[in-house]
């Protein structure tokens, strides 16, 4: 009886740790790979600007505030689908549902309007990329021949001055809430 007690407390702490720490051992785990890049959508959709106006944020905010911002916004208004979505964020709130196409198209659109909205453009670069996931250098990619599994879409966000990148996957930020991930670019 003793034993089970022990090995459930341990189990118990290794599960607490991985909590407490997923976002450190995600990044020592996965790294992503830039395969390619898509597109930055520009947003004509009236009340998403709307809504991006309307959110609480200073006009003063730093970049980290903004990013912060925008993976909020992502995470309320979408959710995951493991289904062919629409890309295009201006259509993205008719049904909240993306996948990591969709969520990485957003998070891009919305975060290059906050920058002009608050006159950064010229200061930061907004980029949506495609990779692949590799664990510890393997190609995750491999295990299945599933077309929905042949990449996964993360952005970048380039400080143009400095050259200082910080990367982003908003659909795993909205299922882990782990806002920074690691990439060879």
């Amino acid at each position: 009886m003793r034993f089970i007690l022990k090995t459930i407390g341990y189990c118990l702490v290794i599960l607490l740790i991985g909590c407490l720490f997923r976002g450190p051992i995600f990044r020592a785990c996965i790294q992503y790979t830039r395969v390619g890049d898509r597109p930055t959508l520009l947003l004509t959709n009236r009340a998403l600007q709307q809504t991006i106006e309307q959110f609480p944020l200073d006009q003063d905010a730093d970049i980290e505030t903004m990013i912060h911002a925008t993976l909020t916004m992502s995470n309320q208004y979408l959710h995951f689908s493991g289904q062919r979505k629409s890309q295009d964020p201006n259509q993205m709130l008719e049904d909240g549902r993306a996948n990591c196409i969709g969520y990485a198209a957003f998070f891009a659109s919305v975060l290059t309007c906050l920058l002009q909205k608050r006159h950064q453009q010229d200061q930061f670069e907004v980029k949506h990329l495609i990779g692949k996931l590799d664990f510890w250098g393997y190609n995750l990619h491999q295990i299945s021949n599933d077309p929905f599994y042949k990449d996964q879409d993360y952005n970048v966000i380039t400080n143009i001055k400095t050259g200082k990148k910080i990367f982003v996957d908003p659909s795993v930020a909205d299922c882990f809430w782990i806002n920074r991930v690691r990439s060879e670019q």
